[in-house]
């Protein structure tokens, strides 16, 4: 077992056993002063404690114990286990602190009180809130060391929100970065510049294929249009190209018969 599926059970186990004395010491609390008080007053740390207590011994065993037997549960992932435990951190230190804060109040000149019953009501008071503060102390310090070493991992590249505490792997080494293809690159050619309409105007070659891998797409100069890879700029879809001789600049011969603008003698 690794250090911290131990760590957990260590302080699983703690916070149990300290949780089951909480829970019989403000079980006593509770029923004194239900009988001083005539069944309308109580302290508040007491039942706190008491709720609390009872949360905690019913959640933290059954979540051991279902890691243990049922794998991929939702109370064994990180992410349920710290907002759980956070929730337990905070009622441990709200009743740790009105324990404390009730301490101080009924009880100014401490203890040792003729009447036993009373006396050890006394005694019982800090030990309440000492225990409480041990609970949540165990709790926070667990859960903040959780929470850091999963956002650790995550900056690594390693997701372990839903994956539970037994099963993390928190000091696993930074992921490869996934390779990703070159964007591809436009290609300025020059290609017949005379059947272009302007002498030294290029055609933009994309490196893409149109039908069949590995064939160039051509543009017109514009970039409007697509050609054939053996189409002309000025030739229709399907006609044969014919070469042009002439000088830059002459019109461009596409095998098609001109008709004149002027009448014929």
């Amino acid at each position: 077992m690794s250090i911290i599926p131990l760590a957990r059970l260590v302080a699983f186990g703690l916070v149990s056993l300290f949780s089951l004395v909480i829970f019989a010491l403000s079980a006593h609390i509770h029923a004194f002063t239900h009988k001083i008080f005539f069944g309308v007053g109580y302290f508040t740390f007491a039942a706190l404690s008491l709720a609390t207590a009872i949360l905690s011994l019913l959640t933290l065993p059954a979540m051991v114990v279902i890691d243990n037997k049922r794998k991929g549960a939702v109370s064994s992932m990180i992410v349920t286990e710290l907002s759980w435990l956070g929730l337990l951190w905070v009622l441990w230190l709200a009743a740790g602190g009105l324990g404390a804060e009730a301490t101080g109040v009924v009880w100014p000149s401490g203890c040792g009180y003729k009447d036993s019953g009373v006396d050890t009501l006394c005694r019982e008071f800090p030990a309440v809130t000492a225990l409480s503060f041990f609970c949540w102390i165990i709790l926070f310090a667990y859960t903040m060391t959780i929470l850091v070493l999963t956002l650790m991992a995550g900056s690594r590249g390693h997701s372990l929100w839903y994956t539970p505490v037994s099963k993390a792997d928190f000091f696993a080494p930074a992921a490869p970065a996934p390779e990703t293809a070159p964007a591809p690159q436009l290609i300025p050619v020059i290609i017949n510049p005379q059947n272009s309409g302007m002498a030294g105007t290029p055609m933009i070659v994309h490196p893409q294929y149109s039908g069949v891998p590995g064939t160039p797409v051509m543009y017109s100069p514009n970039g409007s249009a697509p050609l054939s890879p053996m189409q002309l700029p000025g030739q229709l879809p399907g006609q044969v190209p014919v070469a042009n001789q002439g000088w830059a600049g002459q019109p461009v011969n596409t095998g098609t018969p001109v008709q004149p603008s002027y009448p014929q003698v």
